[in-house]
């Protein structure tokens, strides 16, 4: 049986503040094989997150089936910076190097729900009890 590699995220679509689990789905790799996770994307860093990490590994060890499962949970930091929607990609590879994916890359849409907000310009104002004073 040819390996097969699928990434299933519980939401494709997530708020700022929100947790996503995604599963590992492998099916026909040998038990005791090591594969790595890396999450990134244009912009995305640790700062993007309030828990979980932007990469591990996992041992596979499947099930009768031959299936063999691994989960990982990573909830996004309501951040309170402007920057727009985000997309988020999980890959899996062989390689510690992270150089030999295996399966198709997911993209998660990251929505925007912080705004920063630009403080008002001080204003002062001026006012007189008279529109006319004589000297003196």
């Amino acid at each position: 049986m040819a390996p097969t590699y699928a990434i299933v995220p519980s939401l494709l679509t997530l708020n700022e503040g929100q947790t996503v689990k995604t599963m590992f789905h492998v099916t026909g790799v040998a038990r005791g094989t090591v594969l790595y996770w890396a999450i990134g994307g244009t912009g995305i860093t640790a700062s993007d997150f309030s828990a979980g990490a932007l990469n591990g590994q996992f041992t596979v060890s499947p099930d009768a089936s031959g299936t063999a499962m691994a989960s990982i949970l990573n909830t996004l930091a309501n951040d309170r910076s402007t920057e727009g929607s985000e997309a988020l990609e999980i890959r899996l590879f062989t390689n510690p190097a992270r150089t030999l994916q295996v399966g198709k890359t997911v993209t998660l849409t990251v929505n925007d729900t912080s705004r920063t907000t630009t403080p008002l310009p001080s204003t002062y104002a001026i006012s007189l009890s008279a529109a006319a004073v004589n000297e003196g």
